[in-house]
């Protein structure tokens, strides 16, 4: 399989990974964007395969290569977890392709927990900066009333 064809086949099966709750949300698109952004993938190529996801054509595929199917078994999890929840859909398509590719249930749980623990650990972050620099606005403006 030449390379271009297995980045077609990762952004598909994260698409797939979106599309499992029964919809693409924007913020699975700005994490796959990114991703593709970071392998180079051509543009158009999501939003091929996005439009093929939304006809009912998404289905995930289990890579021959190790490496492959650990670097995919990671991005199916932040796809998942980008929205803060695991939906059933979403859970099903993980257990599937963990049992596919002979991972313990327990070891996709314990990778499930740590990526949402850390999502909520970033919008926390997030959030105390927001407030932050509200906090600064608010300063600066009442020095110059």
């Amino acid at each position: 399989m030449s390379e271009s064809q297995e980045l077609f086949e990762r952004v598909g099966n994260l698409v797939a990974m979106a599309a499992a709750d029964g919809r693409v949300g924007k913020r699975e698109l700005r994490l796959i964007q990114a991703l593709c952004d970071q392998w180079g993938v051509p543009a158009g190529v999501l939003e091929e395969l996005v439009e093929d996801a939304r006809q009912g054509g998404a289905r995930l595929t289990v890579p021959r290569e190790l490496e492959e199917r650990k670097l995919l078994l990671k991005g199916l999890i932040q796809v998942a977890a980008v929205d803060g929840v695991i939906d059933p859909g979403e859970q099903q398509m993980l257990e599937a392709f963990s049992d596919r590719v002979g991972l313990e249930r327990e070891a996709l749980e314990q990778m499930l927990r740590t990526t949402l623990r850390k999502r909520a650990a970033g919008l926390r972050q997030k959030k105390a900066r927001q407030r932050a620099a509200s906090e600064r606005q608010r300063a600066a403006s009442e020095r110059l009333a």
